[in-house]
């Protein structure tokens, strides 16, 4: 029985992540929504200063100079979607998605570590 209980919990802390990080994609979507983009600045506002000290240590996998550009990745990723900066070539904002999807999907793998 405790054995299930323990799945139980760990399988209710996947959903809550998943739930939020949901959250996070629906505030920095390009649809225009009602009260998303104050979410999306108020995320980050929470998150950006916490980038920029870079105090967390490397994870064991990785060493720092690996870790240090994976956070410069997120802090992009971020500070684009704070800026809601428009680029008028197709080429450079489909590079620029790629970045910010790259930097959030990092962020979701590194999110524990912060």
């Amino acid at each position: 029985m405790e054995h299930i209980r323990c799945r139980h919990k760990h399988y209710r802390r996947i959903l809550d992540a998943v739930n939020f990080f949901k959250k996070i994609k629906n505030a920095f979507s390009s649809k225009k929504k009602k009260g998303h983009e104050h979410i999306g600045r108020k995320v980050c506002n929470a998150v950006l200063p916490v980038l920029s000290e870079r105090i967390s240590p490397a994870p064991a996998d990785l060493n720092q100079e690996e870790w240090n550009l994976i956070l410069k990745k997120i802090e992009f990723a971020f500070i684009i979607k704070q800026q809601r900066i428009y680029l008028k070539s197709p080429a450079k904002i489909k590079i620029q998605k790629k970045k910010v999807e790259e930097g959030f999907r990092l962020f979701e793998i590194y999110f524990n570590q912060l």
